[in-house]
């Protein structure tokens, strides 16, 4: 990914967050290896297929997730606080990566003596809609928290879980996004470039299956 050494040479502050299948830690593949300065997520393309993993990467690190080593369909479903979805967890980072941004941006912070804030970017990559399993990388299903408003429905289990894996799609990228516009109505009054809201208008007009990603110039 060369754009995202670029970015750094020109003083960007680079985040990626949620799958990655270019390579593993110690490799030229790695995200940080890539020019990324910060990663959190799923390093293994088949890794990806657990919605409910017991380990993820941040940075070099690997961290570990025991609640989810029982995971199962039953067991999430019946009981959703006591495991972890993984793409809650990586939209809560992400949540929180744009709020760190936008506190950098705040007002407060503008009539503070410093540095301006470092422009950022961040690759926010999720892995639904797409099968999977509970406990393991085999496709047994489309693992979801909740089926729903499709709860009632006289579908197959693999059906409804498969339509609540959209609609919990759509979900996350609106929480996103909210935070995204969180951050960017503070920049608002630190004159927000023109290309920045043309970049959030184009954003926000991409269909949810095609968009993967939150790209901040």
């Amino acid at each position: 990914m060369r754009q995202t050494k670029v970015l750094g040479q020109a003083g960007y502050y680079t985040a990626a967050i949620g799958k990655w299948a270019l390579g593993y830690n110690g490799t030229t593949g790695a995200p940080r290896a890539k020019g990324f300065d910060y990663y959190y997520g799923q390093l293994d393309q088949t890794e990806c297929h657990n919605y409910y993993p017991t380990t993820l990467w941040e940075n070099e690190s690997l961290l570990s997730f025991p609640q989810n080593h029982n995971a199962s369909r039953d067991y999430c479903m019946g009981t959703p606080n006591n495991c972890l979805y993984v793409n809650t967890l990586f939209t809560n980072k992400a949540i929180d990566f744009l709020q760190q941004q936008a506190l950098a941006r705040s007002p407060q912070r503008a009539q503070q003596p410093q540095q301006p804030p470092q422009p950022f970017f961040l690759y926010l990559a999720y892995t639904i809609p797409h099968a999977g399993g509970w406990n393991g990388t085999a496709e047994v299903g489309s693992p979801v928290p909740s089926d729903g408003q499709y709860r009632n429905e006289n579908w197959p289990d693999v059906e409804k879980d498969h339509a609540s894996m959209i609609a919990n799609y759509q979900v996350t990228l609106s929480l996103s996004l909210s935070s995204l516009s969180l951050s960017l109505s503070l920049s608002l009054s630190l004159s927000l470039s023109l290309s920045l809201s043309l970049s959030l208008s184009l954003s926000l007009s991409l269909s949810m299956y095609l968009f993967n990603s939150i790209v901040i110039g």
